[in-house]
């Protein structure tokens, strides 16, 4: 996401990265050959005199995110020597990537969710990082656990994670129009409950003219099933089981949440249905300043920059079990079938670095996937939102996506079953029911396909 920097951010961004790379520095001078005292940067192995090697990283994203990754690549090479191909997939990835992996022809790293995990690991097509985690000593206590757990099978770590995740941002302004109070920002507080946050976006409805396309929200969201799968675990429901061999979006406590976010647009028209969304899209619209509260990607705070409202970021409601927020983000595994697997190891090591952190925090690609960074000024008072700390913190309340290896199917067919919910032509236990056999038979064959039925 854009996030352009004024002269004086870019020189303190510069200046900080200087100051890591020092940092860095000093530790491979301390530390043992083949160790980075806990920083996880890669060690300047070309350099001293060691092959220069050239690996390929397949990725995805917009001119912004690329970008990014060039001025990663540049640095990577500054650190070692090595060279990097970025192999952009403006299509559909996942099928791009799959096939490359059964022909044998896949990048060195890549771009991968977690579902995709035991699938690929079942059939040997990713390197276990524990050993090289081990040796090299990179300090896995100051990820974000949730973000690290996205990446593990079978007590094996395979990547280590770039955070992302949905966040509830707000409009300061239209809230202050209508006289409602700015959200708490701390996570804990329960007052900021589903009927504090119901009331506040009826306050945009005028009774007998519900909005229309072009016209002021109370709420909006993007219609993935995250967006309503968060209401889901508040009521203290979820998809599957713990162990994500049952589906259970049935049970009641499930149910209650699809529900409550059904009746955001039917019966409150405070969010609006499929329909009117698809002519007024949500970020574009929140950006517009024509939405309360709009529950989207942690990417939409880059954009605000170009906003002229007063935007800030709130804790989700809390349901009667709990608080979450959804999402997950993606690492970078390393392929088995590489000839250059140190090189690889050692540009994972980079975009896992304290280093690295910052350099996305400062582009506003991406929120803080070190908790350290997390408490540093560049995002502490990065802005807009006008609370960034209340956004880093949901990465310990996130709920990630499932590592379910059929879970992009899951996912498609209840976002198709559930259309019909959020128009009103339908209830959620209807549609739920509906799916259900279809879902069931995706989850056991998904589990089926690597064994563990």
């Amino acid at each position: 996401m854009d996030a352009p920097f004024t002269p004086t951010r870019r020189k303190f961004a510069l200046g900080m990265a200087a100051a890591w790379s020092g940092v860095i520095a000093a530790a491979c001078t301390a530390a043992a050959p083949g160790t980075q005292g806990g920083q996880g940067a890669p060690e300047a192995g070309a350099r001293h005199g060691a092959r220069a090697a050239k690996l390929s990283w397949m990725a995805v994203g917009n001119q912004s995110r690329l970008a990014l990754h060039q001025q990663q690549i540049a640095r990577f090479k500054e650190l070692t020597g090595h060279e990097v191909e970025l192999v952009h997939v403006p299509g559909n990835y996942e099928e791009k990537l799959l096939s490359d992996m059964a022909a044998g022809t896949a990048s060195d790293i890549f771009r991968l969710e977690s579902a995709f995990v035991p699938g690929m690991v079942t059939r040997g097509q990713l390197v276990s990082l524990e050993p090289l985690i081990k040796r090299d000593r990179v300090d896995l206590a100051d990820f974000y656990d949730k973000g690290l757990a996205m990446y593990k099978w079978q007590n094996q770590q395979y990547g280590l994670p770039w955070l992302a995740f949905r966040v509830l941002f707000y409009n300061a302004d239209l809230l202050q129009q209508q006289g409602i109070a700015r959200p708490p920002q701390d996570w804990k507080d329960k007052k900021w409950s589903w009927p504090v946050f119901q009331s506040a976006v009826r306050r945009f409805v005028t009774p007998g003219a519900p909005p229309q396309p072009g016209g002021t929200w109370g709420f909006h969201s993007p219609f993935t099933f995250l967006d309503a799968w968060v209401w889901g675990l508040g009521a203290g429901g979820d998809v599957f089981s713990p162990d994500e061999r049952k589906f259970t979006l049935d049970q009641p406590a499930a149910l209650e949440g699809l529900q409550f976010y059904a009746d955001l647009m039917a019966k409150d028209h405070a969010h609006p249905t499929p329909s009117q969304a698809a002519q007024d899209a949500g970020e574009a619209a929140f950006l517009a300043g024509r939405v309360a509260f709009y529950y989207g990607a942690v990417a939409t705070a880059g954009r605000l920059r170009q906003s002229g409202f007063k935007a800030g970021a709130a804790p989700i409601p809390w349901g009667a079990a709990s608080t979450n927020t959804t999402g997950g983000g993606h690492a970078w595994p390393m392929n088995k079938a590489s000839r250059e697997q140190d090189a690889a190891w050692e540009l994972q090591k980079f975009l896992g670095s304290k280093e690295n952190d910052l350099m996305q925090v400062e582009s506003g690609e991406a929120p803080p996937y070190r908790k350290s960074t997390a408490m540093l000024p560049q995002w502490k008072t990065r802005t807009p939102p006008e609370n960034p700390e209340t956004m880093a913190e949901s990465g310990n309340y996130l709920r990630p996506q499932p590592k379910v290896p059929t879970w992009t199917d899951i996912n498609r067919a209840l976002g198709e079953a559930l259309k019909p919910v959020w128009e009103g032509q339908r209830s959620p236990r209807e549609a739920v029911q509906s799916a259900k056999p279809q879902i069931d038979q995706l989850l056991e064959q998904g589990w089926k396909n690597i064994g563990t039925s």
